[in-house]
């Protein structure tokens, strides 16, 4: 791996799992910071037929880090992923929602603030098409901006060619990057999208245990008329854990990294809190969030595809 990497800054051993919202699991072998797209192209051409695989990080807010760690992780760290244009609501894919947030306050524009609070990047945001108090980003985004990786162009897609679903996005099923995004923003008055962004902040500290590490919600809702939370809760769930990893009794739907949790007890209170669902209520829950690495094959087909 090293030779192909030798052109590029790259930094062996990293503590992927600390530098995740959950705080837990192992090492990149190898993390490389793209400073724009033309070091991009070049990393591509130089790995692409190889079987190298890759993962991505953004701001790590949905995947859990296997223990044993991963080979290669790309991180994306200026150029045009980190492009802000407020003339034209465009926005790199490493730009995280927290600071476009404040920015759109000070400039009156909204369309983010049902966002507030949580720490994701534009990429990772629409990849997951992450939602949040009735909003989600499929309601604001107009266009994308993709590298693709087998042809080896930048295409266009427009959002209604983007097929959104909850948490979810064609992004998930195709080998593209997802360089910037343009998206439809209102002027608003900058002193009531402050009062708004405020009131939700303070929602999200009166219902959420966001003084430990999470992943957020842990679960999709199974409707709209059932919350993944309500039922983990019915089941008498809330506190359940495994070693320092525990269903929170502030939010059931939110598993927490108490302090120093392995990668592999939170995907195993995830895994016990399904099981325990489904026997009690019939019900299959579907994680949110994404596996990065080596996990036990016949827990992760339960939890993805049961």
């Amino acid at each position: 791996m090293e030779r192909f990497l030798k052109s590029f800054q790259y930094i062996k051993n990293y503590p992927l799992g600390l530098n995740t919202q959950v705080k837990a699991g192992g090492l990149a072998k190898f993390f490389v910071k793209l400073k724009n797209t033309r070091e991009m192209e070049k990393l591509f051409r130089v790995i692409t037929g190889k079987n190298i695989p890759f993962y991505i990080l953004g701001a790590g807010s949905k995947i859990i880090v296997s223990d044993e760690g991963v080979d290669f992780v790309i991180k994306f760290d200026g150029g045009d992923f980190k492009i802000v244009d407020f003339n034209t609501n465009t926005f790199g894919s490493a730009i995280g929602l927290p600071f476009i947030i404040n920015q759109c306050i000070k400039i009156g524009k909204s369309g983010f603030e049902s966002f507030a609070g949580i720490p994701a990047s534009i990429g990772g945001a629409l990849y997951m098409n992450l939602g949040a108090f009735g909003k989600s980003m499929s309601d604001i985004v107009d266009k994308v901006i993709v590298w693709d990786i087998r042809e080896k162009k930048y295409i266009e897609i427009k959002a209604s060619n983007i097929e959104f679903g909850y948490r979810y996005s064609v992004f998930q099923n195709k080998p593209w990057i997802i360089i910037k995004a343009k998206f439809n923003l209102k002027s608003a008055d900058p002193l009531v999208l402050r009062q708004k962004v405020k009131e939700i902040i303070e929602k999200r500290k009166r219902k959420q245990p966001l003084d430990y590490p999470s992943f957020g919600s842990a679960f999709k809702n199974p409707s709209r008329d059932i919350s993944a939370g309500s039922l983990i809760e019915k089941c008498g769930l809330k506190g359940f854990r495994i070693g320092n990893a525990c269903v929170s009794q502030k939010h059931a739907n939110f598993i927490i990294n108490l302090g120093g949790a392995k990668a592999s007890d939170i995907l195993e209170v995830t895994y016990q809190v399904k099981k325990k669902v489904y026997e009690m209520e019939g019900i299959s829950l579907k994680p949110e969030f994404i596996l990065w690495g080596n996990w036990d094959k016949n827990k992760e087909e339960f939890l993805w595809k049961r």
